[in-house]
């Protein structure tokens, strides 16, 4: 097991890098929301729609798997993910996905559906990628800020309050990859590992 640490002027903040040395386990559409029929005001999910749907063009997609997201009642919920982006340099590596609907509708999940070891964050944390050059598997940045010790932050997206058909763009922020890193491994809770991530260096 190897693991990293890092501490961030102006943040007291703690890297928790899940490591391992051993091998892993192995048509867009687009929707404009229309305002309400008296066209002054917008529904929940009017809004919902206009703010977190972002339509991906093919060029834009690197890897697409699909999975289901966990429900505590009643059966995962279809989804895709569509990895549109995977960038490194010498103080981090940021990967953002398109995590879209797999039945055409609009789904609510679960709040802790990628935070299953912290119900309370609501956000993406439980993401991982994987160095295979340096062979270790990583997790967003974790730490702390000012003098609370009880809110555990991440460099990672919130997790949204639902997923269309469409798809919504998140992201995370992991830490930097050997410099020989020419692609990289994405796991995600619920799907098949995405291997061959090509990865951008700024």
């Amino acid at each position: 097991m190897r693991t990293r640490g890092l501490l961030v002027t102006g943040l007291a903040v703690v890297v928790l890098a899940g490591c391992t040395s051993g091998d892993p386990d192995p048509a867009p559409t687009s929707s404009t929301p229309e305002p309400s029929a008296d066209g002054d005001t917008w529904t929940a999910e009017e809004l919902a729609r206009a703010t977190l749907d972002v339509p991906v063009e093919e060029a834009d997609v690197l890897a697409t798997v699909d999975g289901a997201l966990y429900q505590v009642v009643g059966p995962d919920k279809p989804a895709r993910i569509l990895v549109t982006g995977a960038s490194a340099d010498d103080h981090g590596t940021t990967v953002t996905f398109v995590l879209r609907s797999g039945g055409g509708e609009e789904v609510y999940f679960e709040p802790y559906a990628f935070s299953r070891l912290n119900t309370g964050a609501r956000d993406v944390r439980d993401i991982s990628i994987i160095d295979p050059v340096a062979g270790i598997r990583m997790q967003p940045f974790l730490g702390t800020s000012g003098e609370s010790r009880t809110d555990v932050l991440c460099t990672c997206a919130k997790q949204p309050p639902t997923m269309s058909d469409v798809g919504g763009e998140l992201s995370a922020t992991f830490p930097p990859l050997d410099p020989a890193t020419t692609d990289i491994i994405l796991e995600v809770p619920g799907f098949p590992s995405l291997e061959g991530i090509p990865v951008a260096r700024g």
